[in-house]
């Protein structure tokens, strides 16, 4: 009895042999993508990234432990950057209150699709055509899509989700749109270029330089490499 037994019928009904591979598995999958995406294959890109980006590409493999401490790393600073975005941090609204000590008029606390939002040319454009107020660092999905900030955000729908998953324990909660199609995948697609493309130029570029006997700046390309992937990423 109690809340072990709970758990563990909660557990026997809700997981039964082959429940992922039929219909009524695709919350079930849902989620296990969505935790998969965000606890394992999104900070290591991210830590990854970090790391070779600051410290070098080869540096941060000398160490002991670095798997561990790129995917640490990585957690961190993701995690960081959904808090910001659910708190609409990247807004002109926020950066008005600390620097001249005073809202700035208008703004709006909810989402980023208002003027006061920080240039439009960083941001990436709306849904239904108007610029929506995204910069780089509050719209990993590009420049097309919902506005990633606020609470009625991509990470704002994407937390309402699971903590209304989570407090009633009912599967119906869980929403593969917000989860994975506006947030999850974007995300993990994004890190993905940035840090697979300057892994393969930098690496077949080496090989190319050595057959003719000469070498690069391995720190200096990568870095360089980063950049432009994000810039093309940007762009299309």
């Amino acid at each position: 009895g109690g809340v072990p037994s709970l758990v563990a019928r909660w557990i026997r009904t809700s997981f039964r042999p082959g429940h992922f591979l039929g219909g009524g598995g695709r919350k079930e999958s849902t989620l296990v993508t969505f935790l998969l995406l965000w606890l394992f294959v999104c900070p290591l890109l991210l830590g990854n990234l970090y790391c070779q980006f600051f410290v070098g590409p080869t540096a941060g493999w000398l160490l002991d432990w670095a798997f561990l401490i790129n995917w640490g790393t990585g957690t961190l600073l993701l995690n960081l950057w959904a808090v910001m975005c659910y708190f609409s941090l990247f807004t002109r609204r926020v950066w008005g209150d600390i620097i001249f000590g005073e809202p700035v008029a208008g703004a709006n606390m909810n989402n980023n699709n208002d003027a006061n939002d920080m240039p439009r040319q960083l941001f990436n454009d709306g849904a239904d055509g108007a610029p929506a107020e995204n910069d780089a660092a509050g719209s990993p999905s590009g420049r097309t899509g919902p506005a990633w900030q606020g609470r009625d955000g991509v990470v704002a729908r994407c937390v309402a989700s699971i903590k209304a998953f989570v407090v009633g324990w009912e599967w119906d909660k869980i929403d593969r749109q917000a989860l994975l199609s506006d947030f999850a995948v974007p995300v993990a697609k994004h890190l993905g270029i940035a840090f697979v493309f300057p892994v393969s130029v930098l690496f077949l570029a080496a090989s190319f330089l050595s057959a003719l006997g000469r070498s690069i700046g391995i720190n200096f390309a990568f870095r360089a490499l980063t950049v432009l992937g994000l810039a093309i990423d940007y762009v299309l």
